[in-house]
This record gives structure tokens, C-alpha cells and sequence, in this order.
């Protein structure tokens, strides 16, 4: 009993003996910031191409992780890769907009999987950082498809030094 152990001496200094009660198994990672840009490779298995940058949302909303909407071109509705919390999954969606109602039916595909392209099952801080192979919907079907890829966008150092001798010189 802990009581016990508190009173007990050592026998050889007659230290206080203390036990302490096992810690439960936790691991500790590093969190660092979301990445602000990543980009998304669909695969040439993919119907629907979302293949693109994706910029990382302002509102971290009710999952508190990040989302992030795809650069568009002309009308074309943009992509979002969000963390469905209901399916523990991170997923990539074309939601439609509707006249208006665009922040309505956003806000009611949070819990479905209506307008999901793609997904995975992995846990982690960010689309950039899974680990495993996304899977494609195809109706209520989900197969894997390796050829999708999604990767930290760096920006490149706003200077760069070039050393060394060359002895051609090129003049435009």
C-alpha cells in the first residue's frame, strides 16, 4: 500500500522510500503550424480531377484541424480537403454552390459523405503529413489508388546567392 511505502526507510541510508503509482502510455509529438499551401496530384485513375494547389483556410471550424479550398479557374466549383471527425477520415469534396446557399449546404456536408472524391484513413495534423494510400469513392465503393499524392508547398527564399567563376558570360 502507498501509505505504507512513505513510512518505510531504506536499509542501507535510511532514506524515505516513495513509490509512484505507474503512468498511463502517452506519447509526445511535436505540433508545428499547418502547412499554408500543399498540393494534391489526382492520378490519371481519378473521373474527377483534383489535381491542384490547395490554400490553407482561415477558420479552423468545429474539427480543429485544418481545411483547405483549391485555387479555382473561371466558375469551376473548388475542392476542400477537410477531417471528417464522424468518419475519422481525411476526405477531399467538390461541394456545389447553390445560389446563395453555398455556406447552408457547407455547412450540411460537415457530416455527410455526399460530395466526397476521395479519402483516407489516417490520422494526423494535416493532408501533407498521411502516411498511407488515399482511397477514390466510386458510388458507395472505395478503392485505393496510389497515384494520389499530397505534399507541402515551400515557398521558395526570397534570395538566393549563386558563387562561383564561369568563363562564359551570357548577355540578354
Amino acid at each position: 500500500n502507498d501509505a505504507d511505502a512513505k513510512d518505510k526507510k531504506s536499509p542501507d541510508s535510511g532514506a524515505e522510500i516513495v513509490r509512484q503509482r505507474p503512468m498511463p502510455l502517452v506519447t509526445c509529438v511535436p505540433v508545428t503550424s499547418p502547412p499554408k499551401k500543399i498540393f494534391v496530384v489526382a492520378g490519371s485513375a481519378v473521373k474527377s480531377d483534383f489535381t491542384g494547389v490547395f490554400f490553407l483556410d482561415a477558420d479552423v471550424g468545429i474539427n480543429q484541424r485544418p481545411s483547405y479550398t483549391s485555387e479555382t479557374v473561371g466558375t469551376a466549383t473548388p475542392c476542400v480537403i477537410r477531417w471528417n471527425s464522424v468518419q475519422k477520415r481525411w476526405v477531399i469534396e467538390r461541394v456545389p454552390k447553390l445560389c446563395g446557399r453555398q455556406n447552408r449546404l457547407a455547412r450540411a456536408a460537415l457530416n455527410t459523405m455526399a460530395f466526397v472524391l476521395a479519402g483516407v484513413d489516417y490520422d494526423s495534423p494535416h493532408p501533407a503529413a498521411v502516411q498511407t494510400t488515399w482511397e477514390v469513392r466510386r458510388g458507395s465503393e472505395w478503392t485505393a489508388e496510389v497515384e494520389i499524392s499530397c505534399r507541402i508547398v515551400r515557398d521558395p527564399p526570397p534570395r538566393i546567392c549563386v558563387l562561383g567563376e564561369t568563363k562564359y558570360v551570357d548577355f540578354v
